[in-house]
This record gives C-alpha cells, sequence and structure tokens, in this order.
C-alpha cells in the first residue's frame, strides 16, 4: 500500500510538472530527491540517510522561482 501511494504521489507532482499554459520563457525541473549524508558521527548512526522524495521547480526568472514537493524523512 505504501508503495502504491508513494507512486501515486509522484505521478500526480509529475503531472503538474507539465505546463498547460506556461510562457517561452518559464522552465520546469523535476526535483529528485534520493538521499542525506549526516556528517556528525552520531547522526549517521541515529538519523535517517534515506529520504526519497519528488519535487517540482517553476522558474519564471534568473531571480525567480517556485519549488514544491514531496520527501520522507
Amino acid at each position: 500500500m505504501h508503495i502504491k501511494n508513494t507512486l501515486i504521489g509522484a505521478a500526480l507532482i509529475a503531472a503538474l510538472a507539465i505546463p498547460v499554459a506556461a510562457s517561452a520563457a518559464t522552465s520546469y525541473t523535476l526535483d529528485v530527491n534520493l538521499a542525506s549524508y549526516h556528517t556528525e558521527r552520531w547522526a549517521r548512526h541515529s538519523l535517517n540517510q534515506r529520504n526519497l522524495g519528488l519535487g517540482v521547480t517553476a522558474r519564471f526568472s534568473p531571480d525567480w522561482s517556485i519549488s514544491g514537493g514531496w520527501y520522507r524523512n
């Protein structure tokens, strides 16, 4: 069930990345998060190193963008 929900969420995020009526200046990117690396020794042993997730970034200009997504910590 967890895999199914993850795949449904990923499909919804990917669908949001498809511009419906975007101007030529707007670009979209898919952000994929796989893992985190904690530099402190205690953190490597007690914190989660595997953080899977997906996100979307829309860049409107070199100075303006918006990002959204989801990851499991």
